[in-house]
């Protein structure tokens, strides 16, 4: 597999990759020529969809060495997200967008067929062994720093969109971030920060990208910094040999401050603490991505000076609590997911009831039309021939 040339330090070895985007009366294809694209409005996006309430950002998408990936960026009606198998279409404005990655086997016959738009289209959407190969996740440990109080988060996918609202993945508000500020894609021990807050003034997202490796200098985004920490598996297993103590737990935390002024991340979660003593670790609100899972995205950042308190190395058994209680960023993103079906299910009944009336308006006006050729109309023809005849 030929991987795309990485010429500059703002690209991650992948593998080529090509976008379809196709509308009721056009569609055009392309190979892309950087492993990630922004999709929107916007001039700086590299797929460009123009018409109107089409919003500046609307995807994040990304190529590796085995699977193509896509993330929203701004609430979006029926969104998609994760990867993107054969057969999953975006839907933005008036356009249907399509990725073929270059283990797709149609990758070398769609130049013969390009001129044909159906064929084209079954190329993109042919089913093949892309969905046997699930994305490697990037095991990193990243620090995230702000008032001094350094928090981390492993890193246990390969794309990550921090931001402060829906629908970014990893949210921490009150540290000066956008909805959807940054996107993370970790390959291997390297990650790569793109910036997603565009300015008038950016024409090319060939510059957004930024290397960051294990040992590089922290990266301020907003009003924190961001950096790489080894890994802590083998810290927890050290602790874990210690006698009659178990291994660290670390409490979920938000970002900012609350009311009296004192970070969010001093006040522990029960419920995540509950959670890491029945399974042995927090679990994130979100599948895999290759799953279909809507549930929705949202994450959590536990603290890294958070230490196991007398409780936890010695746990008394609780009751379990009810599986209603989730975390405030899960139930926005599932009443969220749960107003869109909503709407979408009032749709359908509204083109029903549409659909419905025309057809009894049909239907009465033959029955009308019926009526009149049979009382007036062919009497009088009748009428005539007879006359005619006498």
């Amino acid at each position: 597999m030929e991987a795309i040339e990485n010429t500059s330090v703002n690209h991650w070895p992948a593998a080529r990759w090509r976008v379809l985007a196709t509308t009721s009366t056009t569609s055009s294809i392309r190979e892309l020529s950087r492993p990630y694209a922004l999709i929107g409005s916007h001039r700086a996006c590299e797929i460009r969809i123009r018409g109107r309430n089409v919003p500046p950002l609307a995807y994040f998408a990304c190529c590796f060495e085995e699977s193509i990936e896509a993330w929203p960026l701004c609430p979006i009606a029926f969104p998609e997200w994760g990867t993107m198998n054969p057969g999953r279409i975006l839907l933005v404005g008036h356009d249907r967008i399509r990725f073929m990655h270059e283990s797709n086997p149609g990758w070398d016959a769609l130049q013969s067929v390009a001129s044909d738009r159906s064929k084209t289209i079954e190329l993109f959407d042919a089913t093949h062994n892309f969905a046997k190969n699930p994305p490697r996740p990037a095991q990193l440990e990243l620090a995230f720093d702000w008032s001094g109080k350094p928090h981390a988060r492993t890193m246990n996918r390969r794309v990550l969109i921090l931001g402060s609202e829906h629908p970014s993945t990893l949210r921490l508000r009150k540290v000066g971030l956008a909805a959807c500020d940054q996107a993370l894609v970790g390959v291997g021990e390297t990650l790569w920060r793109v910036r997603l807050s565009l300015s008038e003034d950016d024409k090319d997202c060939g510059s957004l990208a930024q290397k960051m490796t294990l040992g590089d200098p922290p990266l301020r985004i907003g009003k924190m910094l961001l950096s790489i920490r080894p890994n802590e598996k083998t810290k927890e297993a050290a602790y874990a040999k210690k006698p009659n103590i178990e291994q660290d737990r670390d409490t979920d935390t938000e970002a900012g401050e609350n009311d009296n002024g004192s970070p969010v991340g001093d006040q522990p979660n029960e419920v995540a603490e509950y959670a890491d003593r029945q399974h042995g670790h927090l679990e994130d609100n979100r599948s895999n991505d290759h799953t279909n899972d809507r549930n929705g995205p949202a994450f959590s950042i536990r603290s890294a000076e958070n230490k196991p308190s007398e409780k936890e190395r010695h746990p008394v058994k609780q009751k379990p609590k009810p599986e209603l209680e989730l975390e405030p960023e899960k139930l926005t993103s599932d009443l969220t997911d749960r107003l869109m079906s909503i709407d979408q299910s009032k749709l359908h009944r509204r083109w029903g009831a549409r659909i419905a009336l025309i057809a009894i308006a049909f239907l009465l006006s033959a029955t009308l039309l019926t009526w009149i050729i049979w009382r007036l109309i062919l009497p009088t023809v009748l009428d005539m021939t007879q006359y005619g005849t006498n």
